[in-house]
């Protein structure tokens, strides 16, 4: 696409303010379901990294349909693909050492 850049400005900040709803998104959800206490600190960490890999994950998913995407997005987004590939990597680490079946 010629004469048309992308821009990692909008994807890190789709990201973090993906991160930053998805932590208010839980205890919406606990309120609406009269589950008690709304409010977990400890997990709001945990919410704000799952809902900030959103972006970066969807792009990732469309990226080989399009190389332009692709390259753009690992020379633009350096830091955002960096957090999803570790929340990436920490999750299936998580799922390999779970004893639940």
């Amino acid at each position: 696409m010629a004469g048309f850049t992308f821009d990692g400005n909008w994807v890190d900040m789709l990201t973090i303010s993906g991160g930053v709803v998805g932590v208010f998104v839980k205890p919406f959800l606990r309120f609406a379901r009269n589950s008690r206490p709304c409010w977990i600190h400890r997990s709001a960490v945990n919410d704000f990294l799952n809902a900030a890999s959103l972006a970066p994950f969807a792009l990732l998913f469309l990226a080989p349909f399009n190389k332009w995407v692709l390259a753009e997005l690992v020379t633009a987004t350096k830091v955002t693909l960096g957090l999803a590939g570790g929340i990436g990597i920490l999750y299936v680490v998580k799922e390999l050492l779970s004893v639940e079946s």
